[in-house]
């Protein structure tokens, strides 16, 4: 862990009490404000961490601007593996593409527990066809820290008629 980069945030009795709790920096973007004040941090300490963390999860996800490619497994892989780091809950998150397989833009369609996870077709459908999107994919995490490849779902413009085709990350 860096402790001279926490040094300009936080005093050197701090850093060196995260580094002795957490083994990397992206151990410690994922605790949570309670579980920082429960090391001894300050409220103003722990808030100032985790604003530094939520900036760097914001350029990441500034770097997956409205229109880029999405057009096979890892680039979806890529687009949401900050937006699960560190996620303690599954969450279920559509990302949904123009014909170009251009990103419109990424939804949470649900927030679930520590091991399960409740969707409703409608939302899903919904906010597909609010953004227009010609198609989407749908991804969860696992809180272990695996994240499955997600599911493209190609949209037909006749909704009953939707083809599920499953991508995994050797298809070609």
């Amino acid at each position: 862990m860096n402790t001279e980069l926490l040094k300009t945030i936080t005093d050197s009795r701090v850093a060196a009490i995260l580094a002795s709790r957490f083994k990397s920096l992206a151990e410690l973007s994922s605790a949570s404000f309670e579980e920082l004040r429960g090391l001894r941090v300050g409220p103003a300490t722990a808030r100032r961490l985790m604003a530094a963390f939520d900036l760097g999860r914001e350029v990441s996800r500034e770097r997956h601007v409205e229109g880029a490619t999405i057009d096979n497994p890892s680039a979806a892989v890529d687009l949401l593996r900050e937006d699960y780091a560190g996620c303690a809950l599954e969450t279920m998150k559509l990302i949904c593409l123009n014909t170009r397989r251009k990103l419109i833009r990424i939804v949470t369609i649900s927030n679930g527990t520590l091991d399960s996870l409740h969707i409703s077709p409608r939302d899903l459908f919904r906010e597909a066809i609010v953004c227009r999107a010609s198609a989407v994919i749908l991804a969860h995490n696992h809180p272990s820290g695996v994240m499955p490849y997600p599911v493209l779902c190609r949209m037909a413009c006749d909704l009953p008629n939707i083809p599920l085709d499953e991508a995994s990350p050797n298809a070609a």
